[in-house]
């Protein structure tokens, strides 16, 4: 496995940077788009982000097992 420093970092800078991003475009939409479009389609988005990224993965499950 490569190992690439401060991927931490750069990890959470990407979330806030996302998350700041999508706040900033939702609200712009949210003046002109009905509320159940929009969480229509932002539902509809992590859908399809999901399954990309189980697909891009594999396997994404994890293999628990229960032992008594």
């Amino acid at each position: 496995m490569v190992s690439f420093p401060f991927i931490g970092e750069v990890a959470a800078l990407s979330a806030a940077l996302s998350r700041a991003t999508s706040t900033t475009i939702y609200s712009r939409c949210g003046a002109k788009a009905p509320a159940v479009f929009l969480n229509l389609f932002k539902g509809s988005l992590a859908t399809i982000m999901l399954a990309t990224s189980v697909v891009l993965l594999g396997d994404a499950t994890p293999h628990l097992s229960v032992t008594e």
